[in-house]
């Protein structure tokens, strides 16, 4: 008998000596202690013995200190199930083991059961004629951080609450207000809740930036105070006080390599505030100094790095210079296709495409949308809406190039999709089916453009009215489809219909709007109504000269077409005075040997006739004769 308590004299001694190695950091040795405490007490002991539960418990403390949580957390609910037998569920001992268990549970992710355990916790806690608003505190610090950590942003601002109002209480500062300010606004800005993000991470930092905290000797929580303050201003559209706080947390975390991709990440959030502000040259600046560090610390190849390049590719296009943005968006498609993103690649290849698109490149352009569409095909499937933008995008220049059928076809695919996915009556769809229509006409298929042009004229008057620019480019290109199978009378109320629109989109002296009088003028001419020709052929002729200036082709058909119009009216001075002027044009801007050259001169070779100038007239009518026959 004698024996046998000491054998339990030393068992407790040696507990003793594994808790002061654990606290020394020797939890290897320490659980060498607890296991052979935990032998001698099985021996001696009941099995339910409150210091078997004691010794189990130091042994999930210590297998979690080693971050073996899975075999910490059976330590503790043994240890648990033992302290409610021997104590009941409302004993101090319950709560240190529930504190501790949902430590374990929140390390592994299973912040609902962490959150439960504290609950019990905290309840046993309130209760305790001992209790401290201090442990009452600390576990509702860390209920919140499961909370956040499962993102149930308002019950954690509560709990962080609880326990910032609880630290409040005493007479001297303490040093961990700042600690759960941070958390709170953080938590704040996560929330969307950005004001109050604000006020407390201004608070957090007023107290780490002062004598509470040792001149913020830990880095971390200073710099992530700065930055979600940066954030918060940010996303409060407060630019000039994002952009401080921005550069002191650069300046804070520079001289550290270690915090490189953090200041690489505020580097390229103060180049994004300044492409909103359209202060372009500074954004520049900023993301050029994030690639560089991006590159040095995560390699040439990083996705991170290829976001970079896309966000300056973007701000070189505002600024007009295509070749540099086209060097960054194609960098970037490589960088995407090193790591095999093909959503990435297909959104950096519609960048690309969109710059060799405004350069003029239509080949390069349509062979980067081509291979987009392909390569988005397969991610989303062949009805996904933003296929049909792409087969809209191809449609327009494969039209603009001319190649009719090709466009035809992709704008047609752009509508089966809209109409599939978004409905016959959306903006979209009619849109695409406004593009079917004008390129059936391009075409000469006017009966089927016009059905396609009312369709969709209808659907645009309903959903964006009258006076929208959609509408009216509607509106011309239905004029021009009616006008070229011959029914001018309808065809002038949808041009006339056209102007405003345009007028206010464009401007009152505009190439658009110039387009519109000049079929005006010519529909007013088929129907033998001169004066309304001549006023609409003043009109165009007048804005191209002012906008394209006199050396233009445009400006010298509205030259020819302004003469045709004197000559219907019999002013045939006036008529040879705009052919011989048209003439000179096309021939400086065309060459001598065009077309356009050679119906100048057969339209001056007929007045010539008219005035008995027959010398003159046959050779007008020789030289346009050598063109045709030679073109």
């Amino acid at each position: 008998s004698v024996l046998g308590q000491e054998d339990l004299r030393s068992a407790g001694a040696v507990l003793k000596l594994g808790r002061v190695l654990d606290l020394l950091g020797s939890h290897e040795a320490a659980m060498q202690c607890y296991r052979e405490t935990l032998r001698v007490q099985r021996t001696k002991l009941l099995s339910d013995h409150e210091d078997v539960a004691e010794t189990l418990f130091c042994m999930g403390s210590n297998l979690a200190f080693c971050e073996k949580h899975e075999e910490s957390i059976k330590c503790f609910q043994q240890a648990l199930s033992l302290q409610r037998n021997a104590h009941g569920d409302n004993h101090r001992l319950v709560a240190r083991t529930l504190k501790h268990l949902a430590v374990s549970y929140k390390a592994l992710g299973s912040f609902d059961k962490s959150i439960v355990c504290h609950k019990e916790a905290l309840r046993i806690i309130t209760i305790s004629a001992d209790s401290s608003t201090d442990e009452i505190a600390e576990i509702s610090f860390e209920m919140a951080e499961s909370h956040e950590a499962n993102g149930n942003y308002q019950a954690a601002i509560l709990k962080f609450t609880d326990t910032l109002n609880l630290w409040r209480i005493n007479e001297d500062l303490d040093p961990r207000l700042a600690i759960v300010l941070r958390k709170l606004g953080l938590v704040h800005l996560k929330a969307g809740d950005n004001e109050d993000a604000v006020e407390c991470l201004s608070e957090a930092l007023e107290l780490l930036e002062g004598e509470l905290v040792d001149q913020a000797s830990d880095l971390d929580l200073l710099s992530s105070t700065i930055a979600g303050l940066a954030k918060s201003f940010s996303l409060l559209g407060s630019f000039d006080p994002a952009i401080v706080f921005y550069q002191k947390h650069v300046d804070l975390l520079t001289p550290d390599p270690s915090y490189s991709d953090v200041v690489s990440d505020s580097l390229y959030s103060m180049g994004t505030i300044y492409a909103r502000l359209n202060n372009l040259d500074d954004a520049i600046s900023h993301y050029k100094e994030c690639l560089v560090v991006r590159k040095k610390s995560f390699g040439g190849t990083d996705e991170r790095v290829a976001r970079v390049l896309v966000n300056m590719g973007v701000v070189f296009e505002k600024q007009e210079e295509l070749v540099s943005a086209k060097d960054c968006f194609s960098e970037a498609v490589r960088i995407h296709k090193v790591n095999g993103n093909e959503a990435e690649i297909s959104s950096s290849l519609q960048d690309l495409g969109r710059t060799l698109t405004k350069q003029g490149a239509l080949d390069a352009a349509l062979e980067s949308y081509s291979e987009a569409l392909q390569m988005l095909k397969r991610i989303a499937g062949s009805n996904d809406p933003q296929l049909a933008s792409l087969h809209f995008i191809c449609g327009t220049i494969l039209y603009d190039k001319g190649e009719f059928d090709k466009a035809l076809s992709s704008f047609q695919q752009s509508v089966k999709i809209r109409k599939a996915k978004l409905g016959s009556e959306s903006k979209e769809t009619a849109e695409a089916v406004c593009m079917v229509g004008q390129t059936l006409e391009k075409m000469g298929e006017y009966d089927e453009a016009i059905d396609c042009l009312k369709e969709a004229l209808a659907v645009l008057l309903l959903i964006k009215g009258e006076e929208s620019l959609d509408v009216g480019n509607c509106h011309h290109a239905l004029g021009l489809a009616l006008g070229e199978k011959g029914d001018h009378k309808e065809a002038v109320e949808h041009f006339v219909h056209a102007i405003k629109p345009r007028q206010r989109y464009f401007g009152e002296n505009s190439i658009e709007v110039s387009a519109t009088y000049f079929e005006l003028a010519e529909c007013h001419s088929n129907l033998d109504e001169a004066d309304s020709a001549l006023d609409y052929a003043v009109s165009a002729l007048r804005i191209r000269k002012i906008v394209l200036g006199p050396e233009n082709h445009e400006y010298a058909e509205s030259l020819s077409q302004l003469g045709d119009v004197q000559l219907a009216m019999l002013k045939h001075p006036e008529a040879l005075n705009c052919y011989v002027e048209a003439l000179k044009v096309f021939s400086a801007v065309e060459g001598r040997g065009h077309v356009t050259v050679a119906e100048c001169l057969e339209k001056i070779g007929s007045i010539y006739m008219g005035q008995d100038q027959h010398s003159e007239a046959i050779e007008s009518l020789k030289r346009a004769m050598k063109i045709y026959t030679e073109t």
